[in-house]
């Protein structure tokens, strides 16, 4: 008798403590973890995949790429170098030689915030001059060292234009060409170098040099129409075709011709410059240099990049990627509360249905419970 009320106690504390366990644990159970990823998601709703694009053009043929949207992985305030997106920094030694790996600034950098876009900080380049790797590795011929082909291009803001300012300056070598005459040999410098010079207090002009060429000069553009607005610029450059393209946002493409029959361009070993002496007062995105002649096309989608982290866009996926992390996790914890409850409705229907409960049994149950250091009474 005594021990039919100790099974009876038991199996009624049994019943109880099961029954509270199910009623706190399983009730979420009645939802599928698909129907649940799917409604959280879908409240996540962005037009940014079919308003931005998420990489940068071509990206096979761009050799270096500055940018201002992965600040803290990238730009290292404490020794001042700011480098390629695509470098991982953990593995650069400071041994090795930058063969287009970084550029160096001059002076610590502030970074911006625009009062309007939201998204990254620009890097204010006033009294800033970015020096990077020597020009003879943005050659196309790694052997000679000849310049065929490229694409310059910029993503900033431009705040004031006092004078003659270099955006962009790439030296070549020296030719030393014969005059036909007794005296000494004529030294041609060769040069790359992109200019934006003030003509007027409203107007404003863009400077091109290639080799050894004529300078090219665009028309006079009204100051106003990028003036502490976000610029796109950028020049191409193709031999083959005797093409050089220059685009400063929406406005009609500048294109000037290159004569066939000029001398070859090399590179040297000068450094090459972006914003020469600090002089252009402006705030930088990034700046990309590919050893391809982009196209219109390319050029588009380049500023479509930018302007995906310039808009803060980006921060809407980052947080649509973190719910679906947090959902993952989410289903995984109810896999594995669903796999508990299955072992403890088995356990359960045997002792129900079947002999009476032995001592090996209650401590298989009493694995499964969330309660796992309450001490079931004996039988």
């Amino acid at each position: 008798m005594k021990s039919l009320l100790y099974s009876i106690a038991f199996l009624a504390s049994f019943f109880i403590i099961i029954s509270t366990y199910l009623l706190v644990h399983l009730r979420p159970l009645s939802r599928s973890p698909n129907t649940t990823k799917k409604e959280v998601i879908e409240t996540f709703t962005s037009t940014a995949d079919e308003m931005y694009e998420k990489s940068i053009p071509r990206h096979g043929d761009n050799f270096m790429f500055l940018s201002t949207f992965f600040r803290s992985d990238q730009i290292k305030e404490g020794s001042m170098i700011w480098y390629d997106d695509d470098i991982d920094t953990k593995n650069v030694m400071s041994t090795d030689y930058n063969k287009g790996t970084y550029f160096l600034y001059s002076d610590p950098i502030l970074f911006i915030e625009d009062s309007l876009r939201k998204g990254v900080k620009g890097a204010k380049l006033s009294d800033v001059e970015l020096k990077g790797p020597n020009a003879l590795y943005f050659a196309n011929n790694d052997n000679t060292f000849e310049l065929n082909e490229f694409s310059i291009l910029f993503m900033m803001k431009i705040e004031t234009i006092s004078g003659n300012h270099t955006l962009f300056e790439m030296l070549g070598n020296t030719l030393a060409k014969d005059n036909n005459s007794d005296s000494a040999p004529i030294y041609i410098p060769q040069v790359i170098s992109l200019n934006i010079v003030k003509v007027s207090e409203d107007d404003v002009k863009f400077d091109v040099k290639i080799g050894n060429d004529i300078i090219h000069s665009t028309t006079n553009i009204t100051k106003s129409l990028f003036l502490n607005n976000f610029n796109k610029i950028a020049l191409t450059f193709n031999k083959a075709t005797g093409e050089i393209n220059l685009y400063v946002n929406n406005l009609d493409r500048f294109n000037f011709k290159y004569p066939q029959n000029i001398d070859k361009i090399t590179l040297g070993s000068s450094l090459v410059l972006i914003n020469k002496d600090g002089e252009l007062d402006a705030i930088m995105y990034s700046f990309a240099y590919y050893k391809k002649a982009l196209t219109s096309d390319d050029i588009g989608k380049y500023e479509s990049y930018n302007n995906y982290y310039i808009n803060g866009a980006y921060i809407s996926d980052e947080e649509k990627k973190k719910t679906e992390n947090t959902v993952t996790e989410a289903d995984n914890r109810f896999r594995l509360e669903k796999d508990r409850s299955d072992k403890l409705s088995k356990l359960l229907d045997k002792c129900v249905n079947e002999k009476p409960v032995s001592q090996t049994e209650i401590t298989t149950i009493s694995s499964v419970l969330p309660f796992r250091n309450m001490i079931l009474p004996m039988i």
